[in-house]
């Protein structure tokens, strides 16, 4: 499980940036597949990073790491819409 989960972080963040370039520098800024692509990508990856915030939290017993996983994953999650709305209107 962890390698499949550490797979799909990894494969997730390489399509999501790859998704922001291609947003950035095609010349339609309002293309909506890929604003939805890069969404769902920035979604699997957050998801990923909050389950093993719960993991660090519930089976490793570290809740301060846990914790810290958790608040990061979400605020990072939160500037990348707000960066993906910005750039692509």
């Amino acid at each position: 499980m962890k390698k499949f989960k550490t797979l799909l972080t990894t494969v997730s963040f390489m399509l999501l940036f790859y998704l922001f370039y291609m947003v950035y520098y095609t010349p339609n800024k309002n293309d909506t597949i890929f604003r939805i692509l890069s969404i769902l990508c920035l979604i699997t990856a957050a998801t990923l990073g909050f389950i093993d915030g719960l993991d660090y939290i519930y089976k490793k017993n570290s809740k301060k790491i846990g914790y810290t996983i958790c608040i990061l994953t979400t605020i990072i999650t939160l500037a990348f819409i707000f960066f993906i709305y910005k750039v692509t209107m």
